[in-house]
């Protein structure tokens, strides 16, 4: 046949071409780069291909496996893991304070990763090859019941979920991809994928729990082999969905330290604010090590309590001083605002500088105000972890010493009370994601913020007075209703455990609102390139409230041993005033964002 004939060859160059094109394409598409309109030459260039915009089913799916994987193989190791860090005497579900500092801190790094890294599609693709070599070494550990290899695979499980989990958040949003902030359809829509990514994290969790806490060993391992399918799965078909699509590039985040350093050091309020949250952190750090230090039986104070005691406490001090400070930066008339004004203004006179105190803040000011507001903020996201936490040990320990029934007759275990917080949390994510997106869309985030502090502070307020009541209840001396691991008291009252939905309602409802707006807040406060880091110090900051949760465990373990009753009023009083304490800073920053005209 010969291919160099004239008619053939005409024939052949109007017909179709013989490739097939990877996205849908023709030969007059145009596309707007650096201002000018190119051609499109084909579609294989990287210019052609369509932006990444994950779909929120999408997202979703990752997040509720990613978890899910990761707190059933933790529970795997349930009894291996308190053993190693000596928490064999607080309550079995303890353990999801593990999971979440330890999960909080992979996503801490995963999120700066996702930043540095030339797209956020190469980490996730490199998470997901991670993943693959953990569910192997997981499922080979359970088959040839190997300690080594399932360790190494739960470990090589958080750094590939911690790098998953951000990242496909932040490529799920749509500030990622585009700088219309303005346009309120566009807020209403991340809102909602925010409340939606919420939710599927908190009931994923909530969900993982129960399901362990009730089943055997067994389940768990027949469990694990269909969650690791399933999330192989769901990172195919997302690998499959990103491969023929273009990530906006990244820009390197070095200029936001220098920048941020270049602020916090000419300004005595910000340098507060910085050695506070090192504090914290020297705190977090030192609950973890009394955690790995060995118990030693009857010693009154032992290293592992004084580890413990020192970093809850350093954990506390910090907060108050990074609260303290970084809300009195924001204060109009001494604070980082006039500062911010002054710079750059040496030519103008005494007056013209006055006069520009009270006038409009700069816009170019106006991301590093936002940045900075990551200080009190991420306090309300420490003390909204350490709340959390106490669901798991003080709330849980008040469950032990009620009756093991509800409504009269239903028979309940105290294991379960984080699970009603979740429950709760699911449950009321569609009124409140109505409400987030019609009738309070007029608030700002901010504001929206201060409402669930007030939920927080409504909840804490209610447990310490079913303390009150559980205290003045009639004592009952007698077996345990439900005899098993997590409580060890003999001596209960008679008050109804149904009244633990009095604070349980609130805290739930406190939970999906506030998560929400610190993870809306997060997409905002930086400019779009850098949102992996606000959630990499939004995530570092739950980790240093469950190890402020652990360490209060480890401090009041003697609690959990004696079986005489534990008094807990002066403990839930101490935690309605911190709740009273993030409230009042909260609502004075409100003031001051107000003030400024910071619309965060």
């Amino acid at each position: 046949m010969d291919f160099m004939d004239a008619s053939r060859r005409g024939s052949y160059g109007e017909s179709k071409p013989m490739w097939k094109p990877l996205v849908p394409w023709s030969e007059d598409v145009k596309l707007e780069k650096d201002g000018a309109w190119i051609d499109c030459t084909s579609p294989n260039h990287d210019e052609c291909r369509p932006m990444v915009l994950l779909k929120p089913f999408a997202v979703l799916s990752v997040i509720v496996t990613n978890i899910s994987v990761v707190a059933v193989a933790t529970f795997g190791w349930t009894d291996r893991l308190r053993t190693a860090l000596g928490l064999q005497d607080l309550p079995r579900c303890s353990l999801v304070l593990v999971i979440s500092m330890l999960l909080s801190v992979a996503c801490g790094g995963g999120g700066l990763l996702g930043d540095y890294a030339r797209h956020r599609g190469l980490v996730l693709r490199r998470a997901s090859g991670l993943w693959v070599v953990a569910s192997l070494l997981l499922l080979f550990g359970c088959v040839l019941d190997t300690a080594f290899l399932y360790g190494l695979g739960l470990a090589l499980a958080y750094v590939a979920a911690g790098a998953i989990l951000p990242n496909v958040i932040v490529a799920g949003t749509a500030l990622e991809h585009t700088h219309d902030v303005s346009d309120d359809q566009k807020r209403l829509e991340i809102t909602t994928f925010y409340g939606w990514t919420t939710a599927a994290s908190i009931g994923s969790l909530a969900a993982t729990q129960a399901f362990c806490l009730a089943t055997t060993s067994r389940t768990q391992v027949l469990a694990l082999f269909a969650l690791c399918l399933l999330l192989l799965a769901t990172l195919s078909w997302l690998h499959v969905h990103m491969r023929c699509r273009r990530w906006p590039p990244q820009v390197t985040p070095a200029s936001v330290f220098a920048t941020g350093w270049h602020i916090l050091r000419g300004h005595w309020l910000l340098l507060g604010t910085s050695g506070g949250a090192l504090l914290m952190l020297l705190g977090a750090i030192a609950v973890v090590a009394s955690v790995a230090v060995p118990h030693r039986a009857g010693a009154a104070l032992d290293t592992r309590f004084v580890l413990a005691a020192a970093g809850v406490a350093s954990i506390f001090l910090g907060w108050i001083t990074t609260l303290v400070l970084g809300v009195a930066s924001f204060n109009l008339h001494y604070s980082v605002h006039v500062h911010r004004r002054r710079h750059g203004s040496d030519n103008h006179d005494d007056e013209e500088e006055e006069d520009d105190e009270d006038g409009p803040i700069a816009s170019e000011h106006m991301p590093v105000l936002r940045g900075l507001s990551l200080f009190p903020i991420g306090c309300m996201g420490v003390f909204a972890a350490a709340l959390r936490g106490q669901l798991y040990s003080l709330l849980l320990l008040q469950q032990c010493q009620t009756s093991r029934t509800a409504f009269g007759s239903v028979h309940v275990s105290p294991d379960y009370v984080a699970v009603g917080v979740g429950v709760v949390a699911l449950v009321s994510s569609p009124l409140l994601l109505r409400l987030l997106t019609v009738e309070l869309k007029a608030f700002g985030r901010s504001t929206r913020l201060l409402h669930a502090l007030l939920f927080y502070l409504v909840g804490t307020f209610l447990a310490g007075i079913v303390e009150l009541y559980r205290r003045s209840s009639p004592h009952d001396v007698g077996p345990l209703l439900l005899p098993d691991t997590t409580c060890h008291k003999k001596t209960t009252t008679g008050m109804d455990s149904a009244y633990a939905i009095a604070y349980l309602v609130p805290l739930g409802l406190a939970e999906m609102l506030f998560r929400t707006c610190v993870g809306e807040i997060g997409a905002f406060v930086l400019p779009p390139r850098q949102m992996g880091l606000a959630a990499s110090v939004l995530a570092v900051c739950d980790a240093i409230g469950s190890a402020a949760a652990i360490g209060i465990g480890v401090i009041t373990v003697r609690w959990y041993r004696t079986p005489a009753p534990t008094d807990l009023v002066l403990v839930l009083l101490a935690s309605t005033t911190l709740a009273c304490m993030a409230y009042a800073s909260m609502k004075r920053l409100v003031a001051h964002y107000q003030a400024a005209q910071i619309w965060l």
